[in-house]
């Protein structure tokens, strides 16, 4: 996910790591944490990849499970409704993906175009590969 999660000024997390003894404990964090400035509000994010990685996971699975708001969004975008039993077993398939242990990371990847980060929340964008 190197790239696609940003924090409310629009920048986007960038990827380090720590070190204590055998083990490597990674982490996605606010540029203004790394050059050692905090931004004005005096904060900066400092997230757990495992951790963001899992929730972002969730999250995707649960919008590929909302056909409601597939269709709807499939609707907006001018796709005629006759695609949509096949837009739903695509989404399946990757929220399927998203759940395996084998291609969960990939299919993460794949899946998320854009993580917005706020104190409450986060917003994602997601570009469902479909043909």
């Amino acid at each position: 996910m190197t790239g696609k999660l940003f924090d409310e000024s629009g920048v986007s997390l960038t990827p380090s790591h720590a070190v204590k003894g055998e083990r490597r404990y990674r982490y996605y964090v606010s540029r203004s944490l790394i050059k050692g400035i905090a931004d004005s509000t005096g904060c900066g994010w400092c997230l757990p990849v495992p951790e963001i990685e899992r929730s972002v996971a969730a999250s995707a699975c649960q919008i590929l499970s909302d056909r409601t708001e597939i269709a709807t969004s499939t609707q907006l975008i001018g796709l005629a409704q006759n695609r949509l039993p096949s837009i739903f077993s695509v989404a399946e398939q990757w929220r399927e993906r998203l759940q395996s242990e084998v291609e969960g990371g990939a299919a993460l990847n794949a899946l998320v175009d854009r993580g917005d980060l706020s104190d409450s929340s986060i917003r994602l964008a997601l570009k469902l590969p479909y043909h």
